[in-house]
């Protein structure tokens, strides 16, 4: 599986410039007129009188960066059957499996004696002794 993957980031520096502030900024009078006419036609979001001096001044980007990073990464699975044989090893050493294995030797010896436990009596038997 190969994942590749892009990342854009933009940022942009605004505000609000009069015409005179682009030319100090070093705006050309072409990219000026370029961005009045653009800023006025988008209406009272681009474009305003200043509330202080009433001059006119245009919602301009002044500077844009951007940053792209990629990444790409690769993955590789793989997968193998193969069918068992004989019994499984279940021999994984340590105290704790060798406790456990003692226990299994204890109940299989005592399947092999077939220890004799009395027979259960019945609530209402009564024997000799209990007399």
């Amino acid at each position: 599986t190969v994942k590749k993957k892009q990342k854009i980031e933009l940022t942009k520096e605004q505000g609000w410039h009069s015409e005179q502030e682009l030319v100090e900024l070093g705006w050309s009078k072409n990219k000026i007129e370029g961005a009045k006419a653009k800023c006025k036609a988008l209406g009272e979001s681009h474009a305003r009188r200043n509330e202080y001096d009433g001059e006119e001044e245009f919602w301009v980007t002044t500077k844009e960066m951007g940053k792209k990073t990629e990444s790409m990464s690769f993955e590789e699975m793989h997968q193998q059957e193969k069918e068992a044989t004989g019994e499984p090893n279940a021999d994984f050493g340590g105290p704790m499996f060798a406790m456990l294995e003692a226990d299994k030797t204890r109940a299989d010896k005592a399947k092999d004696t077939k220890l004799a436990l009395p027979a259960p009596q019945s609530k209402g038997a009564q024997t000799r002794d209990a007399l």
